[in-house]
């Protein structure tokens, strides 16, 4: 039976979302996500808590930091791939609208 995931790991495991995150690999962010999402659930499905309620509650607590930060991260790079699309879409109708004129023998 494998062991439940410390919540040290899971934080380690955000930390690394957080530096994927950083350099653009939004692959791994997402690959990281579904297993902190799964080892926050085996973390926390029995009662069984060998560690004090004060590190858990600073383990929690780094996790909701770390989260935070990683939330503002992608909606930076969200808000930066909207502005994107948005210029490449009036590139391409500007570049629509010079070829119409040239049809035109403008």
């Amino acid at each position: 039976m494998p062991s439940k995931p410390s919540l040290e790991r899971l934080v380690r495991c955000t930390e690394q979302m957080l530096e994927s995150a950083g350099k653009g690999d939004w692959d791994a962010v997402e690959l990281l996500a579904r297993e902190r999402d799964v080892g926050l659930a085996d973390c926390f499905a029995g009662q069984d808590d060998s560690r004090g309620p004060r590190e858990t509650a600073d383990a929690i607590a780094a996790l909701l930091v770390l989260n935070d930060r990683l939330v503002a991260q992608v909606a930076d790079a969200r808000s930066s791939a909207m502005d994107q699309l948005a210029t490449l879409k009036r590139q391409r109708q500007g570049h629509d609208s010079y070829g119409q004129v040239q049809e035109y023998g403008g």
